[in-house]
């Protein structure tokens, strides 16, 4: 049986660039990893993005071609892009498209460090009032944000010449993307039970553990949880691990 294609879902400021580690050692386990930047990262645009629009295009973009040659597809969402990822999903797992069927699906949602919403519900509004005020900052006269200290927030446990290279590459993000609602959310359907992953890290200061165990427990369906010992960016520093995770899911789902 062939290996899966890992289709991965940057968070908020973030692009393809700074998972190369991990894409890298992906790879080296012969996984196809399909990626692209967010609509919503630095766009032109900024008042037209959305949840919608990114949900949107990592579905059309990403997922369905995928999908459309037959191929399993494990996604992989990282901090925001559990999102836009969860919404995109909605309808393809595996076990909905054999039922219809169509060949390949989603056999697996791994969230890291990622926001789970609810229909309607938006990335800002999961976030304890002002908790993100004092980084999430607006650039003046856009409707961009960018990040005050984003060593600290993204990669306090990450080396320093790491960590100098991954703040280098932050860019903008559009203030809607993190305000507007998003659909109703993929990992809330029983097709994806004993299919949906969330990888905790204890050190994160962008979206604290209390936060994300909070909303795995509350969420109202069952996850497998992977605790890492990790700031908010561990495809930097923690990839065997993520990657440990993959292949581990992989041969789950292999019978």
């Amino acid at each position: 049986m062939s290996q899966p294609t890992i289709v991965l879902i940057p968070g908020a400021w973030h692009g393809p660039q700074h998972f190369t580690t991990l894409i890298n050692s992906l790879k080296d386990l012969k996984f196809d990893v399909i990626t692209q930047a967010l609509p919503s990262l630095n766009p032109q645009k900024p008042h037209e993005q959305s949840v919608a629009n990114d949900a949107k295009f990592i579905r059309q973009e990403l997922l369905l071609p995928v999908l459309g040659e037959g191929k399993n597809v494990i996604l992989l969402m990282h901090s925001y892009g559990g999102i836009p990822g969860a919404d995109a999903a909605k309808g393809l797992s595996k076990t909905e498209r054999q039922s219809s069927g169509e060949k390949g699906g989603i056999v697996e949602l791994i969230f890291i460090c990622a926001f789970l919403t609810g229909e309607g519900e938006s990335l800002s509004s999961k976030i304890p009032e002002g908790q993100g005020d004092s980084w999430a900052v607006p650039i003046k006269d856009t409707a961009l944000l960018t990040v005050n200290g984003p060593k600290a927030i993204f990669y306090n446990d990450v080396d320093d010449e790491t960590a100098e290279w991954a703040v280098s590459l932050l860019l903008p993000q559009a203030a809607s993307s993190l305000d507007t609602p998003s659909g109703p959310p993929a990992w809330q359907d029983s097709a994806y039970d004993c299919r949906r992953t969330y990888i905790q890290t204890t050190m994160d200061k962008a979206f604290p553990f209390v936060g994300q165990d909070a909303m795995v427990k509350y969420s109202g369906v069952e996850w497998d949880v992977v605790k890492l010992e990790s700031g908010h960016s561990p495809f930097l520093n923690h990839s065997k691990e993520l990657v440990d995770v993959v292949s581990a899911k992989v041969k789950a789902h292999a019978s």
